[in-house]
């Protein structure tokens, strides 16, 4: 024999509902709340990360000139120097976020919070 929730619940057998009303609730209380529009904070941190890893992979890979090691005579050696190439990921990442954040129109909101 199996039994649904609303019987467990309520004591009440299936066939002993005639009708299911619907109640209509209002909030209690609206508050506002800060958003930063569309997108938030997690987003572009993750935005930032992700675009951070692909310019440095990118870096490592091609190996640009600004990118490499010289050596005493200004010759470059054909090495990464890894704090060039993480600086300008750094930046690079920085100036694309910025770019993202500017574009995505309303830069912060207010919204109403809505407490059932």
């Amino acid at each position: 024999m199996s039994r649904t929730i609303g019987e467990l619940v309520d004591g009440r057998d299936a066939s002993d509902v005639d009708e299911v009303v619907y109640e209509k609730r209002e909030p209690k209380s609206t508050k506002k709340m800060f958003s930063w529009g569309k997108r938030d904070f997690v987003h572009y941190l993750i935005y930032f990360i992700v675009v951070a890893v692909i310019v440095y992979l990118i870096f490592y890979f091609l190996k640009f000139d600004f990118v490499q090691q010289k050596d005493s005579t200004g010759a470059l050696t054909g090495n990464l120097d890894q704090s060039k190439a993480i600086i300008w990921s750094i930046v690079i990442a920085l100036i694309f976020v910025l770019l993202v954040y500017l574009l995505a129109g309303k830069s912060a909101t207010y919204e109403e919070k809505r407490e059932y």
